[in-house]
């Protein structure tokens, strides 16, 4: 029997299909139920024909299951902001690859976001054991910080994520952070990241709401910021996030402590 989960990745592929074609969602489901019943009654199946592979028994339990969908189906909300998921990280001193603990995930569609702190003139390339296709997003090393993020579109089991240098440079962290939303509908990244050398800076965005992303490079320790919640922790890095409500200018993004830099994302 179909998990829950996978009953709502089939719902949300019937819906996609029915948007790609320009047709009402709601009128696919109708017409699935009862194309069923009918299929069924015409071609008079009964109990007495399970010897021929048939069972009319079946087919209504798989009407009556679109019937349910149909009846009880409502879309998320538009607003449903991301929530944080999973992490996996690994760290080192001056090594020249690093690969995370096992990923794991609760759903399907969530956004990864990898950071990776590298001093020098690094050339870096991103490989995972789910072989999900990368975009870089902070390329700049601003504050010894890179990263990239991806969407998962089924639920990773285990996904082991690498980071290799190829020329002259040290690598000391690697972390991957997940946020989801209703296991359909992907968070995104609707705005360049904001990138500093300071902990001094802000963050603005039009968005009506979503979730503050902060990554630090530390120098010395520090504590989260009022509001802010901590995801990971270490010698060198902290991320936390925060949701908010906006549109916000110049919102204050800092932390107790000596940086070497940080960025903030905003996720929606």
């Amino acid at each position: 029997m179909a998990t829950a989960e996978e009953q709502r990745k089939y719902v949300a592929a019937i819906e996609s299909l029915a948007v790609s074609n320009n047709i009402p969602f709601i009128d696919v489901f109708s017409m699935m139920y009862g194309g069923i019943r009918s299929f069924a009654a015409s071609a008079g199946l009964t109990n007495s024909r399970k010897a021929s592979g048939y069972n009319a028994a079946g087919y209504a339990k798989i009407a009556n299951w679109f019937a349910t969908a149909l009846n009880g189906f409502r879309a998320p909300p538009a607003s449903l902001p991301p929530v944080f998921d999973a992490y996996a990280y690994a760290s080192g001193s001056a090594v020249s690859s690093l690969a995370t603990g096992r990923l794991t995930t609760t759903l399907a569609n969530e956004l990864i976001y990898v950071v990776v702190v590298a001093t020098g003139s690094p050339s870096l390339s991103i490989f995972d054991s789910a072989r999900l296709t990368w975009t870089p997003r902070i390329t700049n090393g601003v504050g010894f910080l890179y990263s990239w993020y991806t969407v998962a579109p089924d639920i990773l089991r285990g996904d082991v994520i690498r980071i290799s240098q190829a020329k002259g440079s040290d690598l000391y962290e690697i972390v991957a952070v997940t946020y989801a939303k209703d296991g359909m509908t992907p968070p995104s990244l609707p705005q360049d990241a904001v990138v500093c050398p300071n902990a001094l800076a802000g963050v603005s965005t039009s968005q009506a709401s979503g979730v503050i992303l902060g990554i630090y490079n530390r120098s010395s320790g520090g504590a989260a910021r009022t509001g802010f919640t901590q995801r990971y922790g270490s010698k060198s890095m902290t991320i936390e996030d925060k949701q908010f409500t906006g549109p916000l200018y110049n919102f204050p993004i800092e932390i107790n402590g000596a940086f070497q830099g940080w960025m903030a994302e905003i996720l929606i």
